[in-house]
């Protein structure tokens, strides 16, 4: 979550192919969008948990009373409570991630700097040359 979001989108754009199997190449926007939702998903897990610790321990003793299991209990009892609560967090983390999209033509530039880099190092590159 301390990451800052153009450290992931420089290693999902320079490291993530090095990771896959020989062969498997991912297009750089596939490539943007995984490192956009692992940063997003860490800080939309963070208000979630914010939301389930902000339940009272009564409400999960209730469940167990009822007879309910773990999951059925974080289902129909904890999380519809958490989700409501947290509806004001999750707005915030999705007008961030709108902003932050705007990072991605990091990717393109330095796309754009390595095309001009080899350009003009090419000695048959004219230039403006008429």
């Amino acid at each position: 979550r301390g990451v800052p979001l153009i450290t992931v989108l420089f290693m999902s754009s320079v490291m993530l192919p090095l990771f896959m199997p020989e062969g498997m190449n991912f297009d750089k926007l596939l490539r943007a969008l995984i490192g956009v939702i692992l940063f997003q998903s860490a800080y939309i897990a963070e208000v979630v948990r914010g939301g389930m610790q902000a339940i009272p321990k009564g409400q999960y003793e209730a469940a167990s009373a009822m007879g309910l299991g773990y999951w059925r209990s974080m289902g129909l009892v904890i999380l519809p409570q958490a989700l409501k609560m947290v509806i004001p967090g999750i707005v915030n983390t999705f007008i961030a991630l709108f902003k932050d999209t705007s990072l991605v033509i990091i990717i393109g530039l330095f796309d754009l700097l390595n095309s001009v880099k080899q350009a003009t190092a090419d000695p048959a590159w004219l230039g403006m040359a008429t």
